[in-house]
């Protein structure tokens, strides 16, 4: 199916959604906390905000994502199309990353979705290839997106006091007049 820009790949890319994701954070933390602890999301838009940051924050020079398929350029994506850029798979991974991966909100909640951005170097090659390349463009924002994913639950994870406030569970009034 071709799309309104006439790219028909941006179909076959995968939206994450990042308030599920918060959700299974949410009910592992109150688990691990024997529920002695319930743990409120902040208001979604502080939330947003957050994995914005996160998304800012990452740099594929940084983030373990290799494999180990010979298919692969390095770790995500396939040699081509992509080494037409002459550039770095980091450098791609980035670019990606920064450039057109955004944070939605919708019915569903907070998503990470894939924005055709047109001020993209890598725009042109997209043009280029409205088919994907096969599958080799739409898996390696697949890929991407799925890397992104692992990086933010991580994060969310380990700093869920950024979007998040923790209150003690009372069961008897002795605790709850210590709250107060």
């Amino acid at each position: 199916m071709t799309t309104k820009r006439g790219i028909e790949f941006y179909d076959e890319i995968k939206p994450i959604n990042v308030s599920k994701m918060i959700e299974e954070i949410q009910e592992n933390h109150a688990e691990r906390n024997n529920y002695d602890w319930f743990w409120t999301i902040g208001d979604e838009k502080e939330v947003v905000k957050v994995v914005e940051r996160i998304i800012e924050e990452a740099d594929f020079y940084n983030i373990d994502y290799m494999f180990t398929s010979k298919c692969y350029w390095c770790g995500i994506l396939t040699a081509d199309p992509w080494n037409e850029l002459n550039m770095s798979e980091e450098e791609t991974l980035n670019l990606i990353a920064h450039n057109h991966i955004k944070v939605t909100t919708d019915k569903d909640g907070i998503s990470l979705t894939f924005y055709p951005n047109t001020k993209s170097p890598l725009y042109k090659l997209f043009r280029k290839y409205p088919d994907g390349y096969g599958e080799n463009i739409s898996s390696g924002i697949n890929g991407v997106i799925r890397k992104l994913r692992d990086f933010i639950n991580k994060r969310l994870s380990e700093h869920s006091d950024d979007y998040g406030t923790w209150t003690e569970n009372c069961d008897n009034e002795e605790c709850e007049e210590e709250m107060m």
